[in-house]
């Protein structure tokens, strides 16, 4: 039938039962944890844009202090948990001594990464459009956006924080032994 003798659009899709609502939402939950660690590698491969986005430097925040962030957040199982991060920097700025081991605004960032529910997601958004062209979090349910970024949150949060972690303390270690080598050539 050539173009445009059908003008009849297509008859819309029937509602899903709640089984396959279901089966689609669970389908969808696999599909923005997949998108989160991307997006958070993606992100942490950077050196410059890690370091950019959470202000760090190659010295500071020191490892130790990097550990504890990352043990902090590791009990972030919920928004109403947020308060765990809040109460973890609230100590870390009485002490001079561990306050000084962060650089500029990087407190700032795990604030508004941990108070701004939505700066999580528009992070890891913005990193998918950088790489993919596209926002990859997909939905085909009622009201799944609202449900699976509150659901996902923490679990963003954590796994965003913990892969930019790890890349900085895997390049600091590449570079201590690229000194190290440099050294003893020098000897």
């Amino acid at each position: 039938m050539p173009v445009g003798e059908n003008d009849n659009p297509p008859k819309p899709l029937p509602p899903l039962s709640g089984a396959e609502q279901d089966y689609a939402r669970q389908l969808e939950k696999v599909a923005w944890r997949q998108a989160i660690r991307y997006a958070a590698m993606s992100l942490a491969d950077s050196t410059k844009q890690r370091q950019g986005r959470f202000h760090w430097t190659p010295q500071k925040p020191p490892n130790s202090q990097l550990g504890a962030l990352r043990a902090v957040l590791m009990g972030v199982r919920s928004w109403q948990d947020r308060n765990r991060v809040t109460e973890w920097r609230d100590k870390l700025l009485e002490s001079v001594n561990r306050k000084d081991k962060w650089p500029g605004k990087s407190l700032e960032v795990i604030d508004t990464l941990t108070k701004a529910k939505e700066e999580v997601w528009n992070w890891l958004r913005e990193e998918l459009i950088r790489v993919q062209a596209q926002n990859s979090f997909p939905t085909t349910t009622v009201d799944a956006e609202q449900t699976l970024s509150n659901d996902l949150w923490a679990e963003a949060l954590r796994t965003l924080f913990a892969a930019a972690i790890r890349a900085e303390q895997r390049d600091r270690e590449k570079g201590m032994k690229t000194e190290q080598a440099q050294s003893r050539e020098a000897d």
